[in-house]
């Protein structure tokens, strides 16, 4: 009997419908929105020369500049761009309506890649130099309400020294990648929320606890009595908790952070296989109105890191999963959530329980989803191979050096804090990462790493924090984790020695033997923490029926070093080959780009993560 339930477990934990959709995303009313979405104007500026021409400007003709869908990446915006390199020019008119006077009106953008200058009639109003993360510009002083406006955006994709990623292991496109919007708020707004939703201690699905912070900004004229509110409601929108803060008095241009701490009752904890999702309003009362809104999604669970273990609502969890890139065959690295939700899915019919976000912030909508259909997710900034001499960023003729340490840890520490205030709403979120394989045999490197898991820790304390290590393998390597909360690798066992012939039709042996010694080795130094698989598997290559032979054998004997109890999992990379700045398509990947072709490993890693999910099912009973 006891088997008969691990198996019905069993599947309903690999059969949570992909379709469903627990609680639309919504925004607040008090937030009016325009879509900038869809048609703009484009032009390729490959020799730079918009800005003196003012191509900005209203005035310039632009009636024979074609036209592209937003977003969209410079590749796709005319045959003549693929692997394009330099300025591109983005311009459309929209109507503002009468109803944004008198308010405080933003053009948001959910992200450029790599540098943005924004005009509204004519007028600069702002740029950005932070790829994969939202900003936001004030326009009020440019824009006219109740008539046409003008927008033009030029976007370059060249980095400059110490700009983020460092270093793109992967083809990284340029262009206007996310959405836009024109915003109108309050003069009394929101500038960040901090949300946490865990589980109480000592009871079963019902009881939960939420801690909300509002960093919140009076631009009113005068100070002014404000406090938040927070409204927690169920996916049929019954209302659960309401929960509001003091009263505090906030100067004008004063920023001041509000918060609120409650029981919600009647809640079921997220997990994933019950990825159960709330609705979370929170408001800024100002003399008992509310002035400004936002809505999030949360979940309600807690992370343990005790005894070398992941513990998830008090219960161990195995992470099974892959790498994934932000890329589509349809779309490149512009946003493309229909392929984003198809491989989510076909990820957890195989027994996924986890996917990391490789090496950059990813969209928003792509979380939104991991939390919908319940898939952990180890979130990372774009802190991509720093003191790599082999790797220098932007180009060989500026390496980054020891002197440039205080330049990209500002870099870092920016873009962590947006990040970590962009999602830190989203249960799926098991770890955050600060960064991928640095050359942490460089004492800056290897500081900063640190450094900025420390840095980490003051902007959340709810989840672990790490960075994604491949150099235990390197002299002093002891001294690179001390400040990791769960150690997490990237090994290649069967990449570091040739098997022969007679080693693949063995099943690869001695990679499983050097999976197993090297976690050993790093568990042995640091016996309480948990160590995770940042990446691991094999390429399946040109080489045809033999190339897929060898990355089938490969996965599985590295996957069979993976059974010590101080293991909590790991990724496969990656999960769909993708493109390359080396040649045309990366010979990693269990699925063809165009997902119409998966590998024969892609069948031997459903079958090893089924089984390795009903086994703990049993155990459990």
């Amino acid at each position: 009997m006891k088997n008969r339930i691990a198996h019905i477990l069993f599947l309903a934990f690999i059969m949570v419908p992909c379709w469903a959709q627990t609680i639309p995303a919504k925004t607040s009313p008090l937030r009016e929105q325009i879509d900038l979405t869809g048609p703009w104007r484009f032009k390729a500026d490959p020799k730079n020369i918009g800005d003196s021409a003012e191509w900005f400007k209203d005035e310039t003709d632009k009636t024979f500049w074609p036209l592209v869908n937003v977003p969209v990446a410079f590749d796709h915006c005319g045959p003549e761009l693929d692997r394009y390199f330099g300025t591109g020019w983005f311009c459309r008119r929209v109507y503002v309506p009468e109803s944004f006077r008198g308010r405080r009106i933003l053009i948001h953008f959910e992200g450029i890649n790599y540098n943005a200058k924004v005009w509204v009639n004519g007028q600069p109003v702002g740029e950005n130099h932070d790829a994969f993360l939202p900003f936001d510009l004030l326009i009020n002083d440019a824009v006219i309400t109740g008539a046409e406006n003008s927008i033009a955006v030029s976007v370059n994709n060249i980095r400059q020294l110490g700009q983020f990623p460092l270093f793109e292991g992967w083809y990284g496109q340029g262009g206007f990648l996310r959405e836009a919007s024109l915003v109108a708020t309050s003069s009394t707004y929101m500038v960040s929320t901090m949300m946490v939703a865990t589980p109480i201690t000592g009871t079963k699905n019902g009881q939960g606890q939420i801690f909300v912070r509002a960093s919140v900004k009076n631009e009113s004229g005068r100070a002014q009595p404000l406090k938040i509110q927070v409204r927690v409601s169920d996916k049929t929108g019954k209302l659960l908790a309401v929960l509001s803060s003091a009263v505090l008095f906030v100067n004008e241009d004063q920023l001041v952070d509000l918060s609120v701490e409650g029981h919600v009752p009647k809640v079921q904890w997220w997990s994933p296989d019950s990825p159960a999702l709330y609705t979370v309003e929170v408001s800024v009362l100002q003399d008992g109105k509310v002035v400004d809104q936002q809505i999030r999604r949360t979940g309600f669970r807690n992370i343990e890191i005790a005894d070398a273990k992941i513990r998830v609502n008090g219960k161990q969890v195995f992470l099974l999963g892959f790498n994934r890139h932000e890329d589509s065959p349809r779309t490149g690295m512009a946003v493309d959530l229909q392929q984003a939700r198809e491989d989510f899915c076909r990820m957890k019919e195989i027994g996924c329980n986890y996917v990391r976000f490789c090496h950059y912030p990813h969209h928003p909508g792509e979380l939104d989803l991991c939390d919908e259909l319940g898939l952990f997710v180890l979130a990372e900034n774009a802190m991509n191979e720093w003191g790599h001499i082999d790797h220098p960023a932007p180009n060989p003729a500026i390496p980054l050096e020891p002197k440039d340490a205080p330049l990209v840890l500002e870099n870092a520490r920016r873009t962590l804090t947006k990040m970590v205030a962009r999602d830190n709403h989203h249960p799926s979120i098991i770890i955050w990462s600060v960064s991928n394989e640095n050359e942490e045999s460089r004492q800056d490197v290897a500081l900063g790493n640190a450094e900025l898991i420390q840095f980490g820790r003051t902007l959340d304390k709810s989840r672990p924090w790490t960075h994604v290590s491949n150099s235990f393998r390197k002299e002093n390597w002891e001294s690179f984790y001390i400040q990791d909360d769960v150690i997490v690798v990237n090994a290649y066992p069967t990449h570091w020695y040739s098997p022969t012939e007679e080693d693949i039709n063995a099943g690869l042996p001695e990679s499983t033997r050097i999976m197993e010694n090297t976690l050993k080795k790093i568990h042995d130094k640091f016996p309480d923490k948990p160590i995770v698989i940042g990446e691991y598997g094999f390429p399946n290559g040109d080489a045809g029926e033999q190339g897929a032979k060898k990355q089938a054998v490969a996965t599985e004997a590295e996957f069979k070093g993976l059974t010590a109890p101080y293991i909590a999992g790991g990724a496969l990379w990656c999960f769909a080959r993708h493109p390359w700045p080396w040649n045309n398509v990366s010979n990693y990947g269990y699925v063809s780009r165009d997902r119409i072709s998966s590998f024969p490993a892609f069948s031997v890693v459903e079958r090893l993560y089924k089984e390795h999910t009903k086994k703990s099912l049993s155990d459990e009973e």
